[in-house]
């Protein structure tokens, strides 16, 4: 078979030509992101591409319509939808800002359950009100058409746009074990009434649990159990998910929760986000602890990998790495910075010099130990170098300051390497991007698990006409080998 077993696992670095390099050197209109022009740019050519997909594929996308609009609005309301297929952009426009009237005159909250149970800076408006407009209309037609190239007509794909059936957090970690990928250590199970041991069980160890709800995303439904705080017994936790009218009836899994690697806190992670260098270890220590427990300071990042498949394998479309995050985990990330990984760039962008940490002047510090002595130098290979901002992803990152431009993410690279080995094992067809989520740890990479790459996709496919129109060539064959598609 062309997919899964019969592809070979990645052996060498491969990027999309025409995406990855796009995303580095997109470049902000005069008003800066997310301003009304950027916006109106954005819905131009999400509306282009929607254009083209109905003038060169008008019965596909009519199928694919019928489903997608009958699967998020309902069946009625979805129906009328693709009657009026030829006018999605207004009508998808229309739906959002009734939507946004109607929360303005009922006073109800803003904020989206579909996008996590706080409100998350990934999806947060621009804070102009006609940006805002613009974009009310912009976001749900870009996810539409993005939805439609990446998966044409195929039901099963279309309903993981909304809830992952086969794409479970198990299927990840069978796709991450069978390339040799580290990941969190599972030690329970949830059946949706009752807890069971996996391995040497919940109570073992001396490490916190994580519990993740196996179909879930975004966070969502995600808990956290202190050893000694929260639980004791296997007992407390399973009363804790009965009590939880989330797990009712839904299988989640238990996993030890990991700690970033500490020699990389100086790398990713602002000042204010990283552990203080103190000559007394056992101080440092305890000065670290109290401060977590204060501030909820902490060295948490999270490299967001999005991998595309293509005729010659599967490729990585981007790397972006989240950080500075106030809480345990990186959906709490106040920056992102763009990671390059390859030759491509590496000799020809001119990176900007690392800002200093901080305005006031620092006393002399005794000189750190290297970041990872075990990993070898810099090189134009293997840069791993943050190059710039991801200010283009959302609005809550457009004004962010960049201090770690410049700086490496030793371990960036084979994370890659195992991200495309894991999308090139799938056996699903329809399966064409995928995000994975990943760590460094004082190991190397460790993964959370992937996500179909509906949600991840419509923020690149329309950022710049280089990646719109690379998006619209790709859709031509989706990647699927010229030995299937004849």
């Amino acid at each position: 078979s062309p997919f899964g077993a019969g592809c070979r696992p990645c052996c060498k670095m491969r990027a999309v030509p025409w995406g990855f390099n796009a995303q580095l050197e997109a470049r902000p209109p005069a008003a800066g992101w997310y301003s009304t022009a950027d916006m109106l740019s954005r819905l131009a050519l999400a509306t282009a591409l929607f254009c083209y997909c109905l003038a060169t594929q008008p019965l596909r996308l009519a199928r694919f319509a019928l489903q997608y609009n009958r699967l998020w609005h309902g069946g009625f309301t979805g129906t009328a939808m693709t009657l009026l297929l030829p006018v999605t952009p207004a009508v998808l426009a229309a739906i959002a800002w009734g939507e946004r009237l109607k929360q303005f005159v009922m006073r109800e909250d803003e904020w989206d359950p579909r996008f996590g149970e706080e409100p998350c800076i990934w999806y947060q408006p621009p804070p102009s009100k006609a940006a805002a407009i613009i974009y009310d209309a912009f976001r749900p037609l870009a996810d539409w058409v993005a939805a439609f190239v990446l998966f044409g007509d195929n039901r099963v794909a279309i309903d993981h746009t909304i809830r992952d059936t086969i794409c479970t957090k198990e299927y990840w970690y069978g796709l991450l074990d069978g390339v040799g990928a580290r990941r969190p250590l599972q030690l329970g199970s949830w059946d949706g009434h009752a807890l069971r041991d996996v391995g040497r069980g919940v109570e073992s160890g001396g490490c916190d649990l994580v519990c993740k709800i196996s179909d879930s995303y975004l966070g969502i439904g995600d808990l956290v159990f202190k050893r000694g705080v929260d639980f004791a017994t296997r007992g407390d936790i399973e009363a804790a998910l009965r009590g939880d009218a989330r797990y009712a009836g839904r299988p989640a899994v238990l996993c030890e929760m990991v700690q970033p690697c500490a020699g990389l806190e100086a790398s990713v992670s602002s000042d204010g986000y990283s552990a203080v260098h103190l000559l007394d270890i056992l101080l440092l220590l305890v000065l670290l602890l109290l401060l977590y427990s204060i501030l909820g300071f902490s060295a948490v990042h999270s490299l967001d990998i999005v991998t595309l498949r293509t005729r010659e394998g599967a490729k990585v479309l981007s790397l972006v790495l989240w950080t500075d995050c106030p809480s345990w985990t990186s959906h709490s990330a106040t920056a992102g910075y763009l990671v390059d990984i390859g030759p491509p760039l590496a000799s020809r962008w001119p990176l900007a010099p690392p800002r200093p940490r901080t305005a006031q002047p620092r006393p002399a510090q005794p000189a750190r130990p290297p970041l990872s002595p075990a990993l070898p130098p810099p090189s134009l290979a293997e840069s791993e170098t943050l190059v710039a901002p991801a200010a283009w992803y959302a609005p809550g990152f457009c004004s962010m300051a960049a201090p770690l431009v410049g700086q490496r993410v030793p371990g960036a690279r084979e994370a890659c390497l195992k991200a495309m080995a894991a999308h090139d094992a799938s056996e699903l067809e329809w399966l064409t991007c995928v995000g994975w989520d990943a760590m460094i740890t004082d190991q190397g990479p460790l993964f959370f698990e992937g996500n179909v790459g509906a949600q991840r996709a419509p923020r690149r496919a329309t950022l710049t006409p280089e990646l719109a129109n690379g998006f619209r060539r790709w859709m031509t064959t989706r990647g699927i080998p010229e030995s299937i598609s004849q």
